[in-house]
């Protein structure tokens, strides 16, 4: 998989987190409401790469091998309806492995949206290489508040900007 790929995967899972859509549902008894939403993630060319020795050769498509202690940061748009509704911020450090397919490790992002923002994370091995990238959503502020779920990106770099679904508990009011 290739570096836009990834950035595109992994900016678009966590972007999915801010489009909001509610389903309705409740769960736990009537505690906490269930949101379902989708939303795009647009690169925005916004990307560093930190190399830990021993250092590598940077490609067209990113680093060409990796190193435990590797990192990756990048910011997308999050696009909502054809408009920028916000950013993600995400940084990943790898832990092991040598190649996207391969490379383990974890990935934290933070959605800033005018609701709120969301953080997310995602980890393990393979951390790139999944045709399907899911993560955890771990919090929210704003609208935002108390949340938990999971969101879900399909890997899809040769169709451009990823479409991302996220489903959040918030606690009701």
């Amino acid at each position: 998989m290739g570096m836009k790929r990834w950035t595109v995967t992994v900016l678009l899972a966590c972007a999915a987190m801010t489009a909001l859509t509610a389903c309705g549902d409740s769960d736990d008894g009537g505690k906490l409401e269930k949101k379902s939403f989708k939303i795009t993630e647009r690169s925005s060319d916004d990307f560093s790469f930190s190399d830990n020795p021993p250092k590598t050769k940077l490609g067209n498509r990113g680093p060409e091998k990796f190193s435990p202690g590797d990192q990756l940061g990048f910011r997308s748009d999050l696009i909502r309806a054809g408009k920028d509704v916000g950013d993600l911020f995400a940084q990943c450090t790898v832990i092991s492995g040598e190649s996207f397919m391969d490379a383990g490790g974890d990935c934290t992002g933070v959605y800033k949206l005018a609701e709120g923002s969301l953080s997310g994370q995602v980890g393990g091995k393979p951390l790139f290489g999944e045709e399907t990238t899911t993560g955890i959503i771990t919090g929210g502020t704003g609208d935002y508040l108390g949340a938990s779920g999971t969101f879900s990106s399909p890997n899809n770099e040769d169709q451009g900007n990823t479409v991302t679904t996220v489903t959040i508990y918030v606690p009701k009011d």
